[in-house]
């Protein structure tokens, strides 16, 4: 399922800034605390949004969208 994401933000004490779209390979619902990749490594970030159509997703960059595996369980999430 793809949806996206808001990253946790220490200078604002909680999640805030850009969405970025990542394909989750766990249940996921808005407000689902998650653990996601990026360019520089892994960080915190919460679920925005879920359920985003393929409609909304451009075929170009599909493959290359980054998939969520693991949930925050520092932040309360839950591990399967």
């Amino acid at each position: 399922m793809f949806c996206k994401v808001r990253y946790y933000k220490p200078e604002h004490n909680g999640y805030a800034g850009q969405e970025y779209l990542y394909n989750a390979l766990i249940p996921v619902s808005v407000g689902t605390k998650v653990l996601v990749p990026t360019k520089n490594g892994t960080t915190k970030a919460i679920v925005s949004e879920a359920e985003v159509s393929n409609a909304d997703i451009n075929p170009l960059w599909k493959d290359k969208i980054r998939q969520i595996t693991e949930y925050d369980n520092e932040a309360g999430g839950k591990k399967i």
